[in-house]
């Protein structure tokens, strides 16, 4: 940390799971080789950014932080903050990675949720989206007050969950949370579907954001 000479961008990808998940697993659906299914939450994201990571093309002022007790009261992302503090460390942005029920029918490839961020940022976030030609939604951190440069047809006009954003917010620090859609109960032993063409390009379209800020 002490190399980085320049404010950083967090990724936050919580690696825990709701108590009532007992039964992690990961699979290829064997009637639609289109999709998978899995206890996805966080899984699914946590992969995305292991993925890219793997890559290593992401500018050094990132920091990825994989997060624990997110189920319960975001303890980790409180955590993370007060240790940046700390100890002096100058945040763009943190960009929070989840699973979504939000843009499914739509066949959604990613949402934006939870706009706690300044213009500079969202300007920056939501033309990458546009540009990147895919599918994607966004979910408002307040209906009342929908960014002008977001494109109403994205919009849907419900209050986002909360997440580790909500906490980083709290703590005055600019964020949003980047999404992959899926369908079922993220909370249970049953698992969740996700699109495997969403998935990739859900990292596609991370690392663009990423390199856009």
């Amino acid at each position: 940390m002490s190399k980085i000479n320049e404010p950083v961008i967090i990724i936050s990808s919580h690696v825990d799971c709701e108590h009532k998940i007992t039964d992690c697993f990961s699979e290829v659906c064997d009637t639609d080789n289109s999709l998978i299914k899995g206890t996805y939450d966080n899984l699914l994201t946590n992969a995305s950014i292991v993925s890219l990571m793997l890559e290593g093309e992401l500018p050094e002022n990132v920091l990825i932080a994989f997060t624990g007790d997110e189920e319960v009261g975001s303890k980790g992302a409180r955590k993370l903050t007060k240790y940046l503090k700390k100890n002096s460390i100058e945040i763009k942005c943190a960009i929070v990675l989840d699973v979504t029920d939000m843009g499914w029918k739509e066949a959604a490839d990613f949402t934006v949720e939870n706009d706690f961020w300044n213009d500079d940022i969202g300007t920056k976030v939501i033309s990458s989206a546009e540009n990147s030609g895919d599918n994607w939604r966004f979910v408002p951190s307040n209906v009342m007050k929908i960014p002008e440069y977001v494109d109403s047809e994205r919009v849907f006009y419900i209050e986002a969950a909360p997440d580790e954003s909500w906490d980083y917010n709290e703590k005055g620090i600019c964020c949003f949370s980047f999404c992959v859609p899926t369908l079922g109960l993220m909370h249970s032993n049953e698992g969740i579907f996700a699109r495997i063409s969403s998935v990739n390009k859900y990292i596609y379209n991370l690392k663009k954001i990423v390199l856009s800020l």
